[in-house]
């Protein structure tokens, strides 16, 4: 007998039907008195399960997978029946079982501490053909706080920096800012950059030549550079502008990329999308080579000139400008020029990379809102290699008085950040890491949004930023687009 049909059976016999949802990833005390009080209400308890694609509680999670948290489930008592879900919220299982009542933990009976909102759009389901929705009177505890705790997915540093410093309420915070549209108005300018992520299988060494031979068995493009910055920023603002230079050929292909609410001001140039194929192994998806394509771009005079002239007129109206100098296109003495006549809203990062490793230094940029580099273009900056990085950072605090805020990343180790005067330092939240491509990109436009669009504290918009990064910093090269919600999800799970 199928579910359907059981259903209609135990309605005909006016049997009450329950029905409860969940991940379910750790069982326990609290999800037995849960069970076992549902239960106590219904003749017939069903449970369903959300399945691994759909939960969105950050890097590692669910830590078992749907089959073992279904058979685990089984052995509960108290449950009759257990369907696994493959939908994102339980919607589509109210609509098939419409149970009399739909039964959640007594930390949903504030509607406001679902920051998802799901629990409002199943109420009305619930509500739609009569049923009701009850609430627990027993504690239910988080499974993300005993996860938390107890496995290593948060560094341990970010556990003792969470627990110093207060964030009680900043899921709410964030969730308010994220729910309106901002009509801010933003530019971004920088080097588009095509990721090509190239599978392979090593096979050994070369017995001619002492290489490595791997064979290529897939291939993905990504977005990259400026492009990666654009589509991630696109879901907090009514409308991004974004300058591209170059050819037509490049135009088409990344207007067909971008999100809609992009407004791509082209200025033709001869030169194409940058290209990086990144080589990795198809089992530990470790990166084995990288290989750069069209690096050397010499812009002509003609087109310097038009983009200056752009700007020029054009740059004075916005918000914030944020600039993400790579080195490649707009790596000209009169663009450096131009900025520095707009350095209260200007947002700059400027990257150190293979092609020109010592030579793209930030000094160029002797004002700005936000300066952001990594280690190592610090250390290039102030020519010291070795030095402890706070002191170093607190001998050279004068170089950089006049912008407001300058951001120094330490990848997997955190960031510090000089604000008025005052260093912070905020360690990496999320412990797991597969590539950190692109990932300090994400972090400063999290920073820079929130920064223009909020009254967060400098701590509470680098946590913010850090889960960003840290997400983004989990998946392979740039496949995935990250979305608010999914941020939103992972920090009320962090702070839990």
């Amino acid at each position: 007998m199928n579910l359907k049909e059981k259903i209609k059976n135990l309605k005909k016999k006016n049997k009450k039907i329950g029905l409860i949802h969940g991940v379910f990833d750790v069982i326990h005390y609290g999800h037995i008195k849960y069970f076992e009080e549902a239960k106590n209400k219904v003749d017939y308890l069903i449970v369903s399960v959300t399945t691994d694609e759909y939960v969105n509680k950050g890097p590692g999670k669910p830590i078992f997978n749907i089959l073992k948290r279904t058979e685990v489930l089984k052995s509960v008592k108290h449950i009759d029946e257990i369907i696994i879900s493959k939908y994102p919220t339980a919607v589509e299982n109210i609509k098939l079982v419409k149970p009399n009542y739909y039964i959640k933990g007594k930390d949903y009976k504030n509607l406001t501490n679902d920051l998802s909102k799901n629990i409002l759009l199943e109420k009305k389901e619930v509500e739609k053909y009569g049923g009701k929705i009850l609430f627990t009177s027993s504690e239910l505890h988080s499974s993300s706080s005993i996860i938390n705790k107890n496995f290593d997915f948060i560094t341990s540093e970010a556990k003792k920096f969470l627990k110093k410093i207060l964030f009680n309420d900043l899921s709410l915070k964030f969730n308010k800012i994220i729910q309106k549209l901002s009509d801010k108005k933003v530019l971004i300018i920088g080097d588009p950059i095509l990721d090509i992520i190239k599978t392979s299988i090593p096979s050994g060494r070369s017995n001619k030549n002492n290489i490595i031979a791997t064979r290529l068995i897939g291939e993905e493009l990504n977005l990259g550079g400026t492009l990666l910055v654009l589509n991630f920023l696109s879901q907090f603002y009514k409308k991004i502008d974004y300058l591209f230079i170059g050819n037509k050929k490049g135009y088409f292909f990344i207007k067909k990329k971008l999100n809609k609410n992009i407004n791509i001001f082209h200025l033709n140039s001869e030169n194409e999308i940058i290209k990086k194929s990144r080589y990795v192994d198809s089992y530990t998806l470790g990166r084995l080579f990288q290989n750069n394509e069209n690096e050397e771009i010499k812009l002509s005079n003609r087109v310097e000139d038009k983009i200056i002239s752009f700007l020029g007129k054009k740059i004075v109206k916005y918000d914030q400008v944020l600039f993400y100098d790579f080195g490649y296109i707009f790596s000209f003495k009169k663009m450096q020029s131009l900025l520095k006549k707009f350095n209260k809203n200007l947002v700059v990062n400027c990257q150190s990379n293979s092609y020109n490793f010592g030579y793209n230094l930030a000094n160029k940029y002797n004002k700005a809102l936000i300066l952001s580099m990594d280690e190592i273009e610090f250390r290039l900056l102030v020519q010291d290699k070795l030095s402890d990085i706070k002191m170093l950072i607190s001998k050279n605090i004068s170089r950089f008085k006049d912008y407001k805020i300058t951001i120094i990343t330490q990848g997997k180790h955190g960031s510090y950040i000089i604000f008025k005067k005052k260093i912070y330092f905020i360690p990496t939240i999320l412990k797991q890491r597969l590539d950190t491509t692109g990932s300090g990109d994400i972090f400063l436009s999290m920073f820079s949004y929130l920064y223009l669009n909020s009254k967060l504290t400098i701590n509470q918009i680098s946590v913010i930023s850090h889960i960003a990064a840290g997400i983004h910093s989990n998946e392979l090269g740039n496949r995935f687009n990250l979305d608010k919600k999914y941020i939103l999800n992972v920090l009320s799970s962090v702070l839990k």
